[in-house]
């Protein structure tokens, strides 16, 4: 495949592969919003973005970056241990594809605490076969997309989730 790059190339610092495992080990895994402006433009425009408890509402996420502040914020609470890995990975001049694979937990509140539990049912409210019936909810995630990258960053994505 003429002008495509595997995740494995190793390409420079401000390539779209080097974004992406970033994007995941950084910010998804090691839940650091400090990483976040690095890899995502301000402009950025999530064109399908996922309805979960960081987009502006359940059901109507903004489609921009603070969905991903909001995402990784969400992945910093101590009742959420999740674990994300990238799948597989290419790109081709401004464009990088991905199949990313995402595994976790969510512990429903001790406390019975609305705000945790509203929370953790939001999580189930948006498509995903399964609802919270214990302490805890066992959630597996599958996204491909594509991001566009423009001066460094992402700026642009397109893809799909789903919940299992």
């Amino acid at each position: 495949m003429t002008g495509a790059a595997r995740i494995s190339d190793g390409l420079d610092s401000h390539d779209g592969l080097t974004l992406l495992s970033r994007f995941v080990e950084e910010c998804l895994n090691r839940v650091d919003l400090g990483e976040i402006g690095e890899i995502f433009s301000p402009m950025y425009r999530d064109y399908d973005p996922i309805p979960m408890p960081w987009g502006g509402s359940v059901n109507h996420p903004s489609g921009n970056v603070r969905d991903i502040y909001n995402m990784v914020t969400f992945l910093a609470d101590p009742r959420v241990d999740a674990l994300f890995q990238l799948e597989d990975a290419f790109q081709s001049n401004d464009r990088v594809g991905y199949r990313l694979f995402g595994h976790g937990i969510v512990t429903m509140s001790d406390s019975g605490s609305a705000q945790a539990d509203q929370s953790a049912d939001h999580l189930f409210n948006t498509g995903a076969p399964v609802r919270p019936t214990a302490a805890t909810m066992d959630v597996q995630y599958r996204s491909v997309g594509i991001f566009r990258i423009a001066s460094g960053r992402f700026i642009e994505r397109w893809g799909a989730v789903v919940f299992e």
